[in-house]
């Protein structure tokens, strides 16, 4: 339910590390609802390039990375700086207990009469009981928190933190640019043949992964599955589409070649443009991430592709929770190469069975995991935040 609260009120300071290009239609989009004077101030982090402000206002300030035992902590001196009544009346702070300054900015923000929203994960099954207890300390100093599943949520729930503060911004990717060159490519066939024509696609299914290429995905572990559907006699190829380390790139080139399937890796380096992505997407069987899932499940079935990844909901992010095994996608046990090499082959032998699979993930990103959805879940947090 929306809280009522005076229209002209709510001066809303959102502090990111990054104004990355997925986050910056949810921003717009957040700017453009009637209540809320939105201002965004962004760092840089590696690996992400920053966009500029379009439809909100925005500006960059940097922030400092130090290393403590071997942990990075982060000092964002925005966060502590826009804690004042004279700069905003909710500040919204990146969920992060390595950030010593959100744990700054949060005692300042109480002291200063300004309301906080956390916004981020709240959770992760790979850290330590230190780092779980961070977090909900942190948690416990905000007015409200945001998370990005339903998971984290009932988890605050169950520890006691009042339900009425907790709400969910489904993470979500803006599908505009997305179905805007699905439209294209259905209205011009003779391109998406001619693509699917050079990949032999008809013959040989495309198996399909688009994401920085890094250790974390296991990307091993998925070129040994499909040394093992080689030897059952299975025609497939393979697509690894994203940038990464050099020496990492090669390792993977060099692992291929071991395990014989250098005729069937296609390597076309990092692509961020949609309309050359869409051809990747439309001419695939299967989209197959062995591990450290994110947002990428949300883009996969956007262009209705079945997803298999791993069973284990702690390798993989919060986004995980959209994917339902024989549902929308498929899982495999974790770290195994065979269950994975099965769970492949099963869409390989099996094409109806994948587009069902695939169109129910498109079903699912338009009913529940959309941007819309995404605002919703913020404004009302920040309305919520505003009124207590």
């Amino acid at each position: 339910m929306l809280i009522s609260t005076d229209p002209s009120s709510v001066r809303v300071t959102l502090i990111q590390p990054s104004l990355a290009a997925y986050r910056a239609p949810v921003f717009a989009g957040l700017a453009s609802e009637t209540g809320i004077k939105l201002t965004v101030v962004y760092a840089k982090v590696d690996q992400i390039s920053n966009v500029e402000p379009a439809g909100f206002s925005g500006r960059f300030e940097p922030m400092t990375v130090r290393r403590l035992f071997g942990h990075p902590i982060y000092w964002q001196s925005a966060q502590v700086e826009n804690a004042s009544r004279d700069k905003c009346d909710v500040l919204v702070l990146n969920w992060d207990a390595h950030y010593a300054s959100t744990w700054a900015a949060l005692l300042k923000a109480k002291r200063k009469g300004v309301r906080t929203v956390l916004w981020g994960h709240g959770y992760s099954g790979q850290t330590s009981w230190p780092r779980r207890t961070l977090r909900q300390s942190m948690a416990r100093l905000a007015d409200v928190c945001v998370f990005y599943n339903r998971t984290g949520r009932d988890l605050y729930a169950s520890l006691g933190f009042d339900v009425s503060r907790l709400f969910i911004a489904w993470n979500a990717v803006d599908r505009t640019r997305i179905d805007k060159a699905i439209d294209h490519l259905k209205s011009h066939p003779q391109e998406l043949d001619a693509f699917k024509r050079e990949l032999e696609t008809d013959a040989m299914p495309l198996l399909l992964l688009v994401a920085r290429l890094v250790p974390l995905r296991r990307i091993d572990l998925f070129l040994e599955a499909c040394a093992i559907l080689k030897q059952r006699g299975r025609s497939f190829q393979i697509a690894l589409v994203g940038g990464g380390e050099l020496s990492f790139v090669e390792a993977i080139r060099s692992h291929a070649e071991r395990l014989g399937l250098s005729d069937l890796l296609r390597m076309p380096g990092a692509i961020y443009n949609e309309p050359s992505l869409a051809p990747w997407f439309m001419s695939a069987r299967v989209f197959v991430f062995p591990s450290y899932l994110g947002l990428s499940l949300q883009h996969a079935f956007s262009y209705s592709l079945p997803v298999i990844t791993t069973d284990n909901p702690h390798a993989n992010g919060p986004e995980i929770e959209a994917l339902i095994h024989n549902v929308n996608g498929l899982t495999y046990k974790d770290n195994d190469t065979t269950s994975l090499a099965s769970a492949i082959e099963k869409l390989l032998l099996d094409p109806q069975l994948a587009t069902k699979l695939g169109q129910t993930g498109r079903l699912q990103v338009e009913q529940t995991y959309s941007l819309p959805n995404m605002i919703n879940g913020l404004r009302n947090a920040i309305f919520k935040a505003a009124s207590v």
